[in-house]
């Protein structure tokens, strides 16, 4: 990290030495996202779900997804998918997702499950 870093604070400091692992989420869904990845270099990166729908149907969001996964390989965070709430998705972009792999983590959204005591 850092030290003239907007993202720079004591406590963010002082829970990295203690070992917490820093995420960044809904990254693609603006700019600033990109400059905490810069700065906060985090262990993990999830791509927004906008990125991630429809991907089989769009060149741009596959390039959008590879350059990404190149970003976040380059400051070691592991990166997280999520919002694959088609087979279509998963299934089409199987070549994409081969490739990323191990790089990408891929989170489904699935509907919620009852536990027993809610389907009472």
């Amino acid at each position: 990290m850092r030290s003239n870093s907007l993202f720079n604070s004591k406590a963010l400091n002082q829970y990295i030495k203690e070992g917490v692992n820093i995420a960044i989420d809904d990254v693609g869904a603006g700019y600033s996202s990109l400059e905490a990845i810069v700065e906060i270099e985090p262990a993990f990166v999830k791509i927004d779900a906008s990125i991630i729908r429809g991907i089989h149907q769009s060149k741009v969001k596959q390039d959008i997804l590879q350059t990404l996964a190149a970003l976040t390989k380059s400051v070691k965070a592991k990166t997280v998918a999520e919002g694959i709430e088609t087979k279509e998705d998963l299934g089409s972009g199987q070549k994409l997702w081969n490739r990323l792999r191990p790089r990408i983590l891929l989170r489904a959204t699935w509907p919620a499950i009852p536990t027993p005591q809610q389907s009472r």
